[in-house]
């Protein structure tokens, strides 16, 4: 096969050398048939030739010499042909050879495969239970951060005190029945620390330090210790006493300002309610738009109820004050919201019960030690807010009319700038032969003395600023300081003092804008109070609440509903604030909030009629009289 491929290669090139030169013999190659060839001249053919007869009995002359250069050529090709064909056989084993490593892997790959996923899962899932931990770990040190321990100073838990029969406690652990008095429970102690009894007085507001009528010893265990003793008014702790048993005069647990505290010297501290011992939030972490709420939580006043609505009651939470001859009704309208919700007022004889009021009559002086109380229900008539312990409430203080001269100032928006309210408690001095001096920049213009401070369109915040008012920068403005300073407006309108305060502002505050604004208005009230009383701490400030919107909704640009229900929360968050904070010898609020009307006293939308406005003057001066006497 291979000759014939050879002889087919020189048969063409043989073919190419006749085509070139012709049909001559002595051409050193040749190709022709047989016969043609046995016709040739054979003396004509060069030594060396071959000649070769090919299948097809073609004959082919081919030089010699470059016959043995194809045949090397050939050998040469040959060889390279086995050298590829060694190359190839290894290629091929090493082929195979990689074909079955490459097998075995896979194997492997796919019998570990679930293997592998496992062994990465859990080492994932290890990395993030540790992360886990980690977190969890700062979260509990961060959280140790945010809590505190919340205690009540005051140790007097009246509520695990059974007030029937009368008990005594001996110093040797015995108890008895005998005397008025009532025994607590233990109270835990500190060595070294003094237990001290106390409670307001309703004249002065001021604590009093009171006696025990006996004092019974424990140690850690409750196991009796020596030492009780009767009738003291202090007690140090002594080593190895953990707690003690009082027995108090049944007095101590009627009054709901009484409190058993420990200090270090003895003496009465600032009255605090009394509360179970419990981790709070810190103050820090509360934003300021969220304090009213803090104080919901810290004094546990929540219930169902206050999860679910926008509740206030503005009725007065300590003894309040009344005139004899000046009538006053206190309208439900104007101290409880949502409506739905309603309150039960006790007031003993001294007040006339109806659907929407309570009536005050005021004939006659009367003092009653727990003549009032007064409790809130939801609409489903659930108890929201029961301000009375144990069923008591506050004393009701009615006072004979008897009115001294003095020096008035009264500063508010523009239910004092209308001169009505203020022109009212003026004549009503005059009626009884007495001179109120009313100080003031402002007021009607005409001579009467009828002076105020009076800015209709103002804010709280207002007052604190240098803005104008009738081209007058605000007199109470400091530019040094630059806040309200009410020493500051004494000594530039050259008074030397001043009686009674009024300050009757909040109503341009809330009317438009959200319940954000109850807490700032109530700040900036409480920073004028403090910058009046640093004035002089005789001066007695008497604060008017804002008034409690037209009952008619068209009156309205505001929704009426939300609108009363801030004002009517505000004032009740007031109220508490300046019960917390000020004695009610130096400030007082005033009734104003509640005597109005909202139907019949309110003109337009939030400003009263004459007549309104005649009794807010009228309840000034019974604040003033009382205050007097």
């Amino acid at each position: 096969m291979a000759t014939d491929i050879i002889a087919r290669g020189m048969a063409a090139n043989a073919k190419k050398s006749v085509t070139e030169l012709g049909d001559k013999v002595e051409s050193e190659k040749w190709i022709g048939t047989k016969a043609e060839w046995e016709a040739v001249d054979k003396s004509t053919i060069k030594d060396g030739t071959i000649v070769y007869i090919t299948d097809d009995k073609t004959v082919i002359l081919y030089d010699k010499a470059e016959m043995e250069k194809i045949a090397a050529q050939v050998a040469t090709d040959k060889a390279s042909v086995a050298a590829d064909k060694a190359d190839i056989v290894s290629m091929k084993l090493e082929i195979s050879n990689t074909a079955t490593k490459l097998d075995t892997e896979y194997n492997n790959l796919i019998s570990n495969y679930y293997t592998k996923e496992l062994a990465d899962s859990t080492f994932a899932t290890k990395t993030e239970i540790n992360n886990t931990n980690s977190n969890v770990s700062q979260l509990k040190e961060d959280l140790v951060k945010l809590l505190t321990d919340e205690k009540s100073k005051n140790l007097l838990d009246k509520s695990n005190v059974t007030m029937s029969p009368y008990n005594y406690i001996n110093p040797n652990g015995a108890t008895e029945t005998y005397g008025n008095n009532f025994v607590t429970d233990f109270i835990p102690v500190e060595t070294g620390k003094i237990v001290t009894l106390s409670h307001r007085l309703a004249s002065t507001g001021n604590f009093v330090q009171r006696g025990y009528a006996s004092i019974c010893l424990f140690d850690e265990n409750r196991n009796v210790k020596s030492g009780g003793d009767y009738n003291k008014t202090t007690y140090t702790v002594d080593d190895g006493v953990a707690f003690v048993r009082m027995a108090l005069n049944k007095s101590y647990f009627y009054d709901a300002d009484s409190m058993i505290e420990l200090t270090e010297t003895g003496v009465p501290t600032s009255y605090e309610p009394y509360f179970e011992e419990s981790k709070k939030l810190t103050y820090e972490i509360i934003e300021k738009s969220n304090l009213a709420t803090k104080d919901y939580v810290d004094n546990k006043k929540f219930t169902l109820s206050s999860l679910t609505e926008n509740i206030g009651c503005s009725l007065p939470k300590d003894e309040y004050f009344m005139t004899v001859g000046i009538a006053e009704d206190w309208f439900s309208e104007s101290f409880v919201t949502p409506k739905g919700f309603c309150v039960n007022m006790y007031s003993g004889s001294e007040a006339d019960r109806y659907i929407d009021k309570y009536s005050f009559t005021n004939n006659r002086a009367y003092y009653g030690n727990n003549a009032y109380l007064w409790n809130l229900y939801d609409s489903f008539l659930n108890p929201v807010k029961i301000e009375a312990n144990t069923g008591f409430g506050y004393a009701r203080n009615c006072k004979a009319l008897n009115l001294q001269n003095c020096s008035l100032l009264c500063i508010g928006d523009s239910t004092v700038d209308h001169d009505v309210m203020t022109a009212k408690i003026k004549s009503f001095f005059e009626e009884n032969g007495k001179t109120v001096t009313l100080l003031g920049t402002l007021g009607d213009g005409q001579g009467t003395g009828n002076n105020n401070e009076g800015r209709a369109g103002w804010t709280t915040s207002d007052y604190f600023t240098d803005k104008q008012y009738n081209g007058v920068v605000n007199p109470f403005y400091n530019p040094s300081s630059q806040t309200f300073d009410f020493s500051y407006y004494m000594n530039n309108q050259g008074y030397t003092s001043v009686d009674f305060v009024v300050i009757q502002l909040g109503i341009n505050d809330l009317y438009n804008f959200d319940d954000t604004k109850i807490i700032p208005t109530w700040e900036n009230i409480n920073a004028m109070i403090d910058s009046i009383l640093s004035y002089n701490q005789s001066t007695k400030v008497l604060l008017n609440l804002p008034t409690t919107p037209n009952a008619d909704w068209s009156k309205h640009s505001v929704f009426e509903p939300l609108y009363r229900n801030r004002i009517i929360r505000y004032c009740d968050y007031a109220i508490t604030k300046t019960k917390e904070l000020y004695p009610k010898s130096k400030v007082r609020v005033s009734y104003n909030h509640l005597i109005l009307n909202p139907n019949t006293d309110i003109r337009d939308n939030v400003h009263p009629t004459k007549d309104g406005y005649g009794k807010m003057g009228l309840e000034v001066c019974n604040q003033i009289n009382c205050w007097q006497n």
